[in-house]
Order: C-alpha cells, then structure tokens, then sequence
C-alpha cells in the first residue's frame, strides 16, 4: 500500500480501503493505517448489509451506526 500511497506518477489516484470493514475493525485497526497513511478513505459497503433470516442484505440501522461513530472517532483524531 505504501507504493501505491507514494507514486508520484499517480498524482489524481487516491487510496482507499475497503472489505470487510464495521464497527469495531474500524476502531481497532484503522487508527495505525490514518496515522501512517492521513489521506485514505475507507468504505463498508459489505458489512452494514448482513445477511438476515429471509436470505436479504437490506442496510442494518445498528451496523451502520457502529460503523458510522467509529469512523467520526478515528476522523476527530486526525489533525
């Protein structure tokens, strides 16, 4: 990731990390990556839509909460 981050033949690309992400995996780990990498952006399309009983993704309010605090925390960090 660090080549990707610091080509400068890429000047418009950014990087982002995505997959697997939610709450608590944001909380955890995602403060090492904005303090080595600042400009990142991140995503949790996947995880804010488990799968329920009826086999359906539909987006899970309590998820999305968790997810959405936990990246307003790591953002509230940065400076």
């Amino acid at each position: 990731m660090a080549a990707a981050y610091d080509a400068v033949d890429l000047p418009q690309t950014g990087v982002a990390i995505a997959g697997g992400l939610n709450g608590a995996i944001v909380r955890e780990d995602l403060p090492a990556l904005v303090a080595e990498f600042p400009n990142i952006s991140w995503d949790a399309e996947g995880q804010v839509h488990p799968v329920n009983q009826q086999g359906k993704r539909p987006l899970d309010m309590a998820v999305t909460r968790e997810y959405l605090e936990s990246s307003a925390e790591i953002l509230a960090d940065l400076k």
